[in-house]
């Protein structure tokens, strides 16, 4: 079934990824986004996924744990296809859909029958990829291996001139998109979108989930099993959406913001109050001492000890997929720090 709603979510990437695949020319590649957006964007997005690809293969600042991007088993034998440019016509990569090659938390949430459920709902789903850039779910792909942080130029590929969210407001005009609901989670993926400039193409119904249990990579299990609950709901019940509504899933909440910042962020809280501040002061002509709660200042504390400690035991929670597992069996040598809650 054709995508058919003014619904669109956004979702990201996975690091783990099914390999193998079948080749190109066996796909029906018209659900690409390529096709799906504004001509003039097309050149500039296949030029911006061939820059990524060239950062990445035989370059030793691409790198995981030390080890080259290139050398990387879901690497080894990806290769320019006409995704990257399109006057390639006898591509030597395998190819899989997106929604079938990615296999990790996010998609694991989803369930094995995820394929299934992206084309039998009526709303839209976009993919945030560090070396795509933005994919729809049936879109061919190799396998490969890139986070945005593999290299430290990838991030600034995909802000140039905002290229990420003129792809996102061209879909969203073309398919009159009136809502998005951002379920990236991961903060790496999320900045590389300018949202007020989404938030402008959709008049001002945005909204972004945050666990209120999990933050980051940790989230995306839950995320996969709440997109499975939104996709099919209907378009009435989720323009119905509002910020600061909570969906009960898989145990937990998720909340929904109108900001990119968690709720109890400090930007948020600043954010907040200055709202507040500017409204006390209008009312009463005085400005008041607004101070961060101290919930707040412990879970900002907890977080500077994770961080001093992963610096302190040369474990870097960039590069190390299972940092936390690591971190705990290394900590538990050390009876003073093991007695620390760190949750």
């Amino acid at each position: 079934m054709a995508a058919t709603s003014d619904i669109l979510f956004i979702i990201i990437c996975s690091n783990n990824k099914l390999l193998g695949g079948k080749p190109y020319a066996l796909f029906d590649t018209t659900s690409g986004i390529v096709n799906h957006v504004d001509p003039e964007l097309v050149s500039a997005l296949l030029s911006s996924r061939k820059t990524v690809l060239q950062l990445l293969q035989g370059n030793p600042n691409a790198h995981l744990g030390g080890v080259p991007v290139s050398d990387l088993p879901l690497a080894k034998g990806l290769s320019v296809g006409p995704e990257f440019d399109s006057r390639v016509e006898s591509p030597a990569g395998q190819y899989m859909m997106a929604i079938q090659r990615y296999e990790g938390r996010f998609y694991l949430g989803m369930g094995h029958d995820r394929l299934e459920k992206v084309t039998r709902t009526r709303h839209h789903i976009l993919i945030i990829s560090g070396l795509y850039g933005l994919l729809t779910p049936t879109e061919p792909i190799q396998s490969y291996s890139c986070h945005v942080y593999h290299h430290k130029q990838i991030p600034a590929v995909w802000r140039a001139t905002d290229l990420l969210s003129e792809l996102l407001t061209s879909y969203i005009r073309r398919h009159k998109i009136s809502t998005v609901l951002d379920l990236t989670a991961d903060d790496d993926y999320r900045r590389l979108i300018a949202w007020e400039t989404v938030r402008h193409a959709t008049n001002g119904k945005l909204l972004h989930a945050f666990s209120n249990m999990y933050t980051g990579a940790n989230a995306l299990q839950s995320y996969g099993r709440l997109l499975n609950q939104l996709l099919a709901e209907r378009d009435k019940t989720l323009h119905k959406l509002k910020a600061n509504d909570k969906i009960e899933v898989a145990g937990t909440a998720v909340t929904f913001v109108d900001h990119p910042d968690p709720p109890s962020s400090p930007a948020t809280i600043r954010s907040n109050a200055k709202v507040q501040e500017e409204k006390d002061e209008s009312s009463t002509g005085h400005k008041l001492d607004v101070r961060v709660t101290y919930s707040d200042r412990i879970g900002r504390m907890r977080r500077n000890y994770l961080k001093v400690m992963a610096d302190i035991l040369n474990l870097n929670p960039r590069e190390d997929l299972d940092f936390m597992p690591r971190f705990c069996r290394v900590i538990e040598k050390y009876p003073r720090f093991s007695k620390c809650s760190i949750s």
